[in-house]
């Protein structure tokens, strides 16, 4: 319509520069063509609409939009709620992340002064790693030593036993899957980490046992 209109302006002003005996019927249709487009633009402000014909998608890994669009087909309308992905990462740069991620997790979960060749504590096992696209899950070739939480158990023999963590490492929307394994030798806890434990097993029993109570305290005194 707002081309119709516009159309309208140009011939109403051809005829008023143009054909002097047509002046007044020229300026009513100028006139009335002025007034319909003003209103159809206000009308299209005041409600927040704007024409559209492509989107724009979030760089990669950016977010998932959402947006409400109308279609018009001459007087019929129907709306449509759009999820617009953003832009797809190619097999080859896939690939290339997932190397990059592996090379940061070795780092995250190993601590500066643990190694895989000893390790007597429990281990930080993220699923996700900060500016990649991937969602990790984690498998332990042995639970009952070494959880997929990375929890290490109480029935590690003292002279240390193999273990293998497997990470696998998926994007959504996309049929990508990366696979590493990291072998580990554990040994039981040491004096230190297990006495935090404990403790910090007691003060959560004792959080649950004075709930009824306004508040509780913290023990002075353990072991």
């Amino acid at each position: 319509m707002i081309v119709i209109y516009g159309v309208g302006i140009i011939v109403a002003g051809w005829f008023l520069l143009r054909k002097r005996q047509h002046r007044k019927s020229a300026i009513i249709v100028m006139t009335g063509c002025i007034v319909a487009l003003l209103l159809e633009l206000s009308g299209k402000l005041l409600s927040g609409e704007e024409s559209l014909s492509a989107f724009q998608r979030e760089e990669k890994n950016g977010r998932k939009q959402y947006m409400e669009v109308t279609a018009v087909v001459g007087d019929e309308t129907k709306d449509f709620r759009l999820e617009i992905a953003p832009q797809a990462y190619t097999a080859e740069e896939l690939e290339k992340l997932w190397q990059e991620s592996v090379e940061s997790i070795e780092e995250l979960i190993y601590p500066e002064d643990l190694s895989p060749d000893h390790v007597d504590r429990d281990l930080s096992l993220p699923d996700r790693i900060e500016g990649m696209p991937f969602m990790l899950q984690w498998e332990s070739s042995n639970p009952l030593l070494v959880s997929q939480e990375g929890r290490l158990g109480s029935d590690i023999k003292s002279f240390g036993e193999q273990v293998s963590l497997t990470v696998t490492g998926r994007v959504e929307d996309s049929s990508f899957v990366g696979s590493y394994q990291f072998y580990l030798n554990v040994f039981p806890k040491g004096t230190e980490a297990a006495f935090f434990e404990r403790l910090g097993a007691q003060i959560s029993e004792m959080e649950k046992e004075s709930r009824a109570d306004p508040g509780y305290n913290l023990p002075e005194v353990f072991e």
